[in-house]
């Protein structure tokens, strides 16, 4: 009475299993300890980096255009002005302080006014308008070493 199955077949299908236990249970670890790589040996820089990743909302002034007289004689004219800001939440106590050095301004006078509880800290806060080119371009050179610190250029209508 040969039924086709032999003890042989049951103990390749038994070490078959085995195999694939061990290697579900390998790839399980591992999974497991990446886990932990990035949770807790190196959560704190993730951590860090999604708090400064963030979307902001930037709102932009329309272009204004040119007023004329019947004569076309010009009323209303425009000219860029440059307005450096900082985002409160962004912006460090050193930051602070080497911007105070760039802009020719006490950093306790700007660092009282970026830190103002009664603003939205997400939103960039003037702390110098229609600044002269010398100044943004010596921010602007330095802007990479100064995170939270956006120059902005916008229109100023003259009449």
């Amino acid at each position: 009475m040969a039924s086709g199955y032999s003890r042989n077949d049951d103990l390749a299908q038994r070490h078959q299993g085995y195999i694939a236990g061990v290697f579900i249970t390998l790839l399980f670890l591992v999974l497991v300890g990446r886990l932990y790589f990035f949770q807790v040996i190196e959560g704190e820089k993730y951590f860090s980096e999604s708090r400064s990743n963030s979307i902001r909302t930037v709102t932009l002034e329309a272009p204004r255009g040119l007023i004329y007289d019947r004569n076309g004689t010009p009323l209303a004219e425009n000219r860029a002005t440059y307005t450096i800001s900082a985002i409160p939440i962004e912006i460090s106590e050193d930051t602070i302080a080497r911007l105070g050095d760039l802009i020719e301004r006490d950093p306790a006078d700007l660092r009282a006014k970026i830190r103002d509880r009664s603003l939205n800290r997400f939103k960039p806060v003037a702390v110098k308008r229609d600044a002269p080119f010398e100044i943004v371009s010596r921010v602007e050179e330095h802007i990479f070493e100064l995170p939270g610190v956006t120059v902005d250029i916008g229109p100023t209508r003259l009449y």
